[in-house]
């Protein structure tokens, strides 16, 4: 996490959100131990909901398909050497910052910049709404069961998860 906010120039006790999805791995004591110890509230999305509020699922993951499909039709005879370097350059095309930001919107989040410099953002609650309406009307916040019916698993939580190991370190560094 240090190595990320230093690469894109932040400051490290500034505090930041992670959102992600509610894959067990993404829940366990040491990544929330680590959020928490670097200042970032590790938000989990809802169970099945990646389609509508996955930044990458909603401009990233087709933007980088469409990229290489059409990359792909040129190369009739891919070695894999070619491949690599095709999905590469698939890649940098589909993580233009136009794409990051219309996903982001697609997904009702809404980054503002103050006069500081620093970014925060916003909910569009139009959006916001709207993707909440089709969750309910799908019913898909009350499923708790993965994709496949081999897949089972144990209900997760979702919204701010490290909320007790952040609120620890707040503590830890009001005392410094």
């Amino acid at each position: 996490l240090n190595k990320q906010r230093k690469l894109i120039k932040k400051d490290l006790k500034q505090p930041a959100a992670l959102l992600i999805d509610n894959y067990s791995s993404h829940l366990t004591s040491y990544c929330k131990q680590i959020c928490a110890l670097n200042n970032v509230k590790l938000i989990i999305l809802p169970p099945n909901s990646t389609q509508y509020l996955q930044v990458l699922d909603l401009g990233i993951f087709s933007s980088f398909k469409s990229h290489l499909q059409s990359l792909r039709r040129h190369n009739t005879h891919d070695s894999p050497e070619t491949i690599v370097k095709i999905a590469i350059s698939a890649l940098h095309q589909s993580l233009a910052p136009i794409n990051i930001h219309n996903s982001f919107k697609k997904a009702g989040i809404l980054r503002n910049i103050l006069p500081n410099g620093h970014v925060y953002c916003t909910i569009n609650k139009e959006v916001f709404d709207d993707i909440i309406k089709s969750l309910e009307i799908e019913h898909l916040l009350l499923k708790y069961v993965g994709t496949r019916p081999t897949r089972f698993r144990r209900p997760n939580g979702f919204g701010f998860v490290n909320s007790d190991e952040y609120e620890e370190q707040q503590c830890l560094r009001f005392k410094e």
